[in-house]
Parts: C-alpha cells; sequence; structure tokens
C-alpha cells in the first residue's frame, strides 16, 4: 500500500495547506488510506467497527497514517543523503538541497519534484551526512585475525603468557561448542 511512498506522497508531509486548493487533494486521499488502514486494524485485531481509531492502532501496533507517511519518507530521505557521489541521485539530490537551503526552505517551485518536496520538510545536508561506502572481499579473502579457543584454564593462561600480540580480546567461552566454563 505505502510502496514508493516517499515520491507519491511527498505532498501530503505537508499538510496540503496550498493557497489555491486549501489542500483538499491530499488530505482527502490521506483520509482515504486511514480508512484502509482503520479496516485492516480491525481486522486484526478482531473488534467491533464502532472501536475507536486510536484504540486500535495502539493494539495492532501500527502509528497512525500521517505519522507512518512521516517516517517511511524520512528514511528514505536519510537513505538518499547517505548516498556516495558515484550513485546517480547524489547530484539531484544536492541541487535540490541547495535550491530549497537559498529560499529557507520555503515551498516557492511551481512544480517541486518529490526531492523538492522532501529537502523542504526534513533540511537534511547531503554534504554534512557521513556516507559509508560498502566494503567487497574477494571470496578467497582470509582474515589476520587468529582465533584461539582453549578447552581449559591452564591451557588459556599459558596461551596467553606466550602471545605477543599487541591487541587481545577475550571471552567467557560460552558461546563456543557448548562449554561451560566454570572460572
Amino acid at each position: 500500500m505505502l510502496y514508493t511512498a516517499d515520491i507519491w506522497c511527498s505532498d501530503i508531509l505537508t499538510k496540503g495547506r496550498d493557497k489555491k486548493t486549501g489542500g483538499r487533494g491530499a488530505r482527502g486521499f490521506a483520509s482515504q488510506m486511514t480508512r484502509v488502514q482503520r479496516m485492516t486494524s480491525l481486522l486484526i485485531m478482531g473488534g467491533m467497527r464502532t472501536t475507536a481509531s486510536d484504540i486500535t492502532n495502539i493494539h495492532t501496533n501500527l502509528l497512525p497514517f500521517q505519522q507512518n507517511l512521516h517516517k517511511i519518507c524520512h528514511r528514505s530521505a536519510l537513505c538518499m543523503s547517505t548516498l556516495p557521489e558515484p550513485h546517480p541521485l547524489h547530484k539531484g539530490l544536492n541541487a535540490a538541497y541547495h535550491y530549497c537551503s537559498k529560499r529557507d526552505f520555503q515551498k516557492r517551485k511551481w512544480h517541486p519534484s518529490p526531492l523538492h518536496n522532501l529537502a523542504n520538510v526534513f533540511q537534511l545536508n547531503p554534504t554534512k551526512s557521513e556516507t559509508i561506502l560498502p566494503v567487497h572481499h574477494n571470496t578467497k579473502w582470509i582474515p589476520d585475525v587468529e582465533i584461539s579457543i582453549a578447552s581449559k584454564t591452564e591451557e588459556a593462561y599459558y596461551e596467553d603468557q606466550a602471545a605477543n600480540e599487541d591487541i587481545r580480546a577475550y571471552s567467557d567461552g560460552s558461546a563456543v561448542r557448548n562449554i561451560v566454563s566454570t572460572y
């Protein structure tokens, strides 16, 4: 029901208070989707149709529809703001953010794109977001970490004395081969 909601519902986030139409289209669409969510929550809960919507949402662990839309769009805006530079959307998102920031994040474009709408609502600067590049390893990659699991406490003590590594990590061994340690 909310597939690609960040594209088709980006106008609903601003609550549709447009001077020309009064936002009736956006609010009307959101109210129709709210009705579908209400029917779904009543079916999940098995409640009566006279049960209040906020009670059914609480019992079925659903957010109110407007908050759910806001959450989905915010998550996609965050994901897009952390895209690396080679990604095709990175340049467009930067341009949309800088266009909106020059106008103090006011909706002044006649036909804003979904990127402009998301930049106006969430004001996430893609140049200040940390971009984490995925790490790819060769299939024949072998980690340069040596793992040593001693079966007895005395062996662990002697291995520790003989170790020359600068960095060592220790564990109680409770998650290794169902060995119960008795230190």
